[in-house]
């Protein structure tokens, strides 16, 4: 049981697991993992639109990422003109926030599906030109409307900065944004690509300091409670230690699984 509910638990946010062996291991990239009675299980590598159309038994992933939206603005309303998602991994969320809210849903950022994801690139420059290359908002959508933007994470805070300067230079009056789940805060040693701790936006700064450095009018994540309830989870029944750091495996060294500095 835990294994499914860790596997649904990172499918949600699409991210890509690999198998983490009971026994202790040290590489030069990754830490030692000391070797105790939990075994986290493999997850196969899923893009944000597989996780989508993915189902761990009786359970949706879109069902969960609609649910945790409606949660979100249950947590964090706003008064707003439109809802809009960051593709792709927003727009679940986004619809979910805008069924709970009431406010207008539009895809006003249009995602070009030829370039990648963006967070795990090496450098900021090419993460920058990245973002202009993939996503483009619609100008007639959004000018002069206070725009609530909804995305599934904020890693090191780059990505979201980008999209609010362009969301603003297309004529947003207002834009506010909105998280699907806590901040993440810790580096996974279990197989995500997340950069390490000193990389993490939500461990070095608090939300209001990410909400200037992202320069938006507001920012809200949603609670780690609130989270699993949206899913279904209980308490103490997955790994959530990327965004509590309670790992449910004893850490030796505490180095990042990669290095993108």
């Amino acid at each position: 049981m835990r294994f499914i509910l860790s596997f649904l638990l990172f499918a949600v946010f699409g991210f890509a697991q690999q198998s983490c062996n009971k026994e202790s291991a040290t590489t030069a990239n990754k830490p030692e993992i000391a070797k105790t009675n939990t075994n986290l299980g493999a997850a196969a590598t899923t893009s944000p639109a597989t996780a989508e159309t993915a189902a761990v038994p009786e359970e949706s992933v879109s069902d969960s990422r609609h649910r945790m939206g409606e949660q979100l603005a249950i947590e964090h309303p706003v008064e707003a003109d439109l809802v809009v998602p960051v593709p792709d991994s927003g727009v679940a969320a986004a619809i979910g926030y805008a069924a709970q809210s009431g406010i207008t849903f539009r895809h006003a950022i249009i995602r070009n599906h030829y370039v990648g994801r963006t967070f795990i690139e090496p450098s900021q420059s090419i993460r920058s030109f990245g973002v202009r290359l993939k996503l483009n908002p619609v100008r007639d959508l959004i000018q002069g409307k206070r725009v609530v933007l909804v995305d599934d994470s904020i890693v090191r805070g780059t990505t979201s900065k980008k999209i609010v300067q362009m969301v603003r230079e297309a004529g947003a009056s207002e834009v506010h944004m909105r998280i699907s789940c806590p901040p993440t805060a810790s580096p996974c040693y279990y197989g995500v690509d997340t950069p390490r701790k000193a990389d993490l936006i939500a461990a070095q700064m608090s939300v209001e300091e990410v909400c200037r450095y992202i320069e938006a009018d507001s920012l809200g994540y949603l609670s780690l409670e609130g989270m699993l309830e949206a899913i279904g989870f209980e308490n103490n029944s997955a790994c959530v230690a990327c965004w509590n750091g309670d790992y449910p495996t004893k850490i030796a060294g505490g180095e990042p699984t990669i290095d993108n500095s």
